[in-house]
C-alpha cells in the first residue's frame, strides 16, 4: 500500500465525512440480506415482502371501504322511509306563577284598556279623511251640487 501524506489523508477523510449519503442504501441492505440467507438464518424475510403485503391492502381494500361508506351514507339519506317515528314520551311542563293573580289581574286591565282605546281611534288611520275628501271631489264633478269655497276635494 502507498504511504499517503498525512495531510492527504485528513484532507479525503474530511471530505468523506461532508459528504452526504443516502438516508438508505438499497445496494448495502441487499448485499447484508443476502449474506445473512447464505448463513441459513430462517427468521430473515425480505422487506420487499412485507411492502408488497402492504400495497395489496391499501391499493384494494381501502378504496373497497370508502366506497362502501359512501353507500351506506347515500342509502341512510336518500331511501325513502314511511316517516313514522316512535313517539318520543314528554314530560308535563308545569308553570307556577311568581307573582300572585291578584297582583296581575288589575295590572293587565290597566295595561290594556288604553291600548286597545288607542288602537279603535287609529286602526283606520287617515282613511277617513281621504274618504272625505273623496267624497267632496265626486260632489264637485257632478253639475248641480253645490260644492263650499275651497271645495274642490283637494
Amino acid at each position: 500500500m502507498k504511504e499517503m501524506r498525512v495531510d492527504e489523508l485528513g484532507r479525503r477523510l474530511k471530505e468523506e465525512g461532508l459528504a452526504e449519503s443516502p438516508a438508505f442504501s438499497t445496494k448495502l441492505h441487499a448485499r447484508v440480506m443476502e449474506g445473512l440467507r447464505a448463513k441459513g438464518l430462517d427468521g430473515v424475510k425480505d422487506d420487499r415482502e412485507d411492502r408488497g403485503r402492504w400495497r395489496i391492502f391499501v391499493k384494494h381494500v381501502v378504496p373497497l371501504a370508502v366506497a362502501a361508506g359512501i353507500g351506506i351514507a347515500a342509502f341512510v339519506v336518500v331511501w325513502p322511509h314511511d316517516g313514522t317515528v316512535t313517539p318520543v314520551q314528554k314530560k308535563e311542563l308545569v308553570y307556577q306563577s311568581i307573582v300572585p293573580d291578584e297582583l296581575v289581574k288589575p295590572l293587565q286591565e290597566q295595561v290594556a284598556t288604553p291600548t286597545a282605546a288607542a288602537w279603535e281611534r287609529g286602526k283606520y288611520g287617515y282613511l277617513d279623511q281621504d274618504a272625505r275628501r273623496l267624497a267632496i271631489f265626486v260632489a264637485s264633478q257632478l253639475p248641480g251640487v253645490p260644492v263650499a269655497e275651497g271645495g274642490d276635494g283637494n
